[in-house]
Protein backbone atom coordinates (compact mmCIF):
# COMPACT_ATOMS: atom_id res chain seq x y z
CA UNK A 1 0.00 0.00 0.00
CA UNK A 2 1.18 3.18 -0.74
CA UNK A 3 2.60 5.81 2.19
CA UNK A 4 1.87 2.81 4.88
CA UNK A 5 2.82 3.51 7.89
CA UNK A 6 3.10 0.56 10.62
CA UNK A 7 3.45 1.47 14.28
CA UNK A 8 5.12 -2.04 16.07
CA UNK A 9 5.80 -2.08 19.75
CA UNK A 10 8.05 -5.04 21.20
CA UNK A 11 8.65 -5.50 25.18
CA UNK A 12 7.72 -8.17 27.57
CA UNK A 13 4.64 -6.72 29.43
CA UNK A 14 5.41 -8.93 32.69
CA UNK A 15 9.12 -7.23 32.91
CA UNK A 16 8.08 -3.54 34.10
CA UNK A 17 9.01 -0.79 31.74
CA UNK A 18 10.36 -3.80 28.82
CA UNK A 19 6.32 -3.38 28.30
CA UNK A 20 6.85 0.19 27.00
CA UNK A 21 6.09 -1.09 23.18
CA UNK A 22 2.94 -3.07 23.46
CA UNK A 23 2.13 -0.28 26.05
CA UNK A 24 2.00 2.54 23.47
CA UNK A 25 0.19 0.20 21.20
CA UNK A 26 -2.96 0.05 23.33
CA UNK A 27 -2.92 3.47 23.57
CA UNK A 28 -2.53 4.00 20.03
CA UNK A 29 -5.13 1.59 18.72
CA UNK A 30 -7.79 4.19 20.53
CA UNK A 31 -6.50 7.31 18.87
CA UNK A 32 -7.77 8.71 15.00
CA UNK A 33 -4.58 8.11 13.32
CA UNK A 34 -4.66 8.16 9.74
CA UNK A 35 -5.88 5.31 7.71
CA UNK A 36 -2.82 4.59 5.99
CA UNK A 37 -0.94 3.86 9.79
CA UNK A 38 -1.58 0.31 11.48
CA UNK A 39 -0.59 -0.45 14.92
CA UNK A 40 0.56 -4.06 15.98
CA UNK A 41 1.48 -5.16 19.05
CA UNK A 42 4.45 -7.21 18.63
CA UNK A 43 5.43 -8.43 22.07
CA UNK A 44 8.21 -10.66 22.16
CA UNK A 45 7.66 -12.56 19.02
CA UNK A 46 10.08 -11.89 17.05
CA UNK A 47 10.44 -13.55 13.81
CA UNK A 48 6.89 -14.17 13.60
CA UNK A 49 6.75 -11.05 12.78
CA UNK A 50 7.63 -11.00 9.26
CA UNK A 51 4.48 -11.15 7.85
CA UNK A 52 3.08 -7.61 9.36
CA UNK A 53 5.72 -6.18 7.50
CA UNK A 54 4.91 -7.17 3.83
CA UNK A 55 4.14 -4.19 1.64
CA UNK A 56 4.89 -1.77 4.58
CA UNK A 57 6.89 1.40 3.44
CA UNK A 58 7.56 2.83 6.86
CA UNK A 59 8.13 1.39 10.48
CA UNK A 60 8.63 2.93 13.87
CA UNK A 61 9.15 0.03 16.14
CA UNK A 62 8.97 1.24 20.10
CA UNK A 63 10.67 -0.03 22.37
CA UNK A 64 12.62 0.15 25.89
CA UNK A 65 16.19 1.37 24.37
CA UNK A 66 19.14 1.31 27.09
CA UNK A 67 21.53 4.40 26.69
CA UNK A 68 24.52 5.88 27.72
CA UNK A 69 24.74 8.49 29.76
CA UNK A 70 21.25 8.56 29.40
CA UNK A 71 18.25 8.23 32.60
CA UNK A 72 15.40 6.62 33.07
CA UNK A 73 12.92 8.05 30.70
CA UNK A 74 15.12 9.54 28.53
CA UNK A 75 13.58 9.61 25.19
CA UNK A 76 15.89 7.60 22.43
CA UNK A 77 15.38 7.56 19.02
CA UNK A 78 17.71 5.71 16.24
CA UNK A 79 17.54 6.13 12.60
CA UNK A 80 17.67 3.04 10.24
CA UNK A 81 20.82 3.42 9.23
CA UNK A 82 22.21 3.34 12.65
CA UNK A 83 19.62 0.99 14.24
CA UNK A 84 21.61 -2.68 13.78
CA UNK A 85 25.09 -0.97 14.23
CA UNK A 86 23.18 0.45 17.78
CA UNK A 87 21.49 -2.54 18.27
CA UNK A 88 24.42 -4.80 17.84
CA UNK A 89 26.20 -2.96 20.94
CA UNK A 90 23.42 -4.19 23.54
CA UNK A 91 21.52 -1.24 23.58
CA UNK A 92 17.83 -2.38 23.23
CA UNK A 93 16.82 -4.79 25.28
CA UNK A 94 15.39 -7.05 22.67
CA UNK A 95 18.95 -6.09 20.96
CA UNK A 96 18.87 -10.01 19.29
CA UNK A 97 15.13 -10.21 18.24
CA UNK A 98 15.03 -7.12 16.37
CA UNK A 99 18.65 -7.50 14.77
CA UNK A 100 17.91 -10.79 13.62
CA UNK A 101 14.03 -9.61 12.54
CA UNK A 102 15.68 -6.49 10.44
CA UNK A 103 18.01 -8.97 9.23
CA UNK A 104 15.71 -11.53 7.86
CA UNK A 105 13.23 -9.04 6.13
CA UNK A 106 16.32 -7.54 4.07
CA UNK A 107 17.20 -11.18 2.93
CA UNK A 108 13.93 -11.92 1.85
CA UNK A 109 13.55 -8.01 -0.23
CA UNK A 110 10.67 -7.20 2.23
CA UNK A 111 13.29 -4.37 4.57
CA UNK A 112 10.64 -1.12 4.76
CA UNK A 113 11.71 2.02 3.17
CA UNK A 114 12.11 4.22 5.73
CA UNK A 115 12.19 2.51 9.76
CA UNK A 116 12.97 4.61 13.20
CA UNK A 117 13.58 2.80 16.48
CA UNK A 118 11.90 4.95 18.78
CA UNK A 119 11.51 4.29 22.90
CA UNK A 120 12.32 5.37 26.60
CA UNK A 121 14.98 4.50 28.48
CA UNK A 122 13.67 1.80 31.18
CA UNK A 123 14.13 2.33 34.78
CA UNK A 124 13.19 -0.95 35.70
CA UNK A 125 13.39 -4.39 34.25
CA UNK A 126 12.14 -6.28 36.66
CA UNK A 127 9.59 -9.06 37.49
CA UNK A 128 6.65 -6.88 37.60
CA UNK A 129 3.60 -5.52 35.89
CA UNK A 130 3.16 -2.15 34.77
CA UNK A 131 5.37 1.38 33.91
CA UNK A 132 7.39 2.75 36.56
CA UNK A 133 6.68 6.81 37.30
CA UNK A 134 9.46 7.57 35.00
CA UNK A 135 8.26 5.91 31.75
CA UNK A 136 4.42 6.97 33.02
CA UNK A 137 5.51 10.48 32.91
CA UNK A 138 7.17 9.93 29.88
CA UNK A 139 4.70 8.68 28.04
CA UNK A 140 3.41 12.09 26.08
CA UNK A 141 6.94 12.89 25.01
CA UNK A 142 7.14 9.53 23.28
CA UNK A 143 3.79 10.09 21.66
CA UNK A 144 4.34 13.16 20.85
CA UNK A 145 7.67 12.11 18.78
CA UNK A 146 5.14 9.30 17.09
CA UNK A 147 2.79 11.98 16.09
CA UNK A 148 5.43 14.01 14.59
CA UNK A 149 7.30 11.55 12.76
CA UNK A 150 3.87 9.93 11.14
CA UNK A 151 3.07 13.83 9.87
CA UNK A 152 6.46 14.28 8.51
CA UNK A 153 5.90 10.83 6.52
CA UNK A 154 2.68 11.53 5.51
CA UNK A 155 3.82 15.40 4.31
CA UNK A 156 6.96 13.64 2.42
CA UNK A 157 4.36 11.40 0.48
CA UNK A 158 1.81 14.17 -0.39
CA UNK A 159 4.84 15.50 -1.85
CA UNK A 160 5.72 12.94 -3.93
Amino acid sequence: MSGSILIMGVGNTLLSDDGIGPYICKLLQNKNLPKNVSVVDGGTQGLNLMPFFEGIERVILIDAIEAKGAKAGDLVVIEQEDIIKTLNQKMSVHEIGIVDLLLSLDLVGNKPKELKLMGLVPKSLEFAYGLSDEIEKQIPTLLDAIYKQIEIWNKKEALC
